[in-house]
């Protein structure tokens, strides 16, 4: 992956989507880190686990996160989306 798709920012893509309510994301955030964010919220939709079980996600759930945001930001790239 190159290191400009790895870097960039969730607000490079606002104008993606005209009028939609958005809210900056913190320092440091790139647009890998926000799908891997929102991928994990999908992974964890329907995850049964206890209240403080984060053994699930350690394991499983971010790196597989961030597997679904690296596939995400190819096939950007591979539509000329960045």
């Amino acid at each position: 992956m190159s290191e400009a798709l790895e870097n960039e920012t969730p607000e490079s893509i606002v104008h993606l989507f005209p009028g939609s309510f958005y809210f900056p994301a913190p320092p440091g955030v790139t647009l890998r880190d926000y799908f891997a964010g929102q991928a994990l919220i999908g992974l964890s939709s329907g995850f049964n686990g206890g209240v403080g079980d984060t053994e699930w996600f350690e394991q499983y759930g971010a790196p597989v996160a961030y597997k679904i945001a690296d596939a995400m930001l190819e096939a950007r790239k591979q539509e000329g989306g960045a």
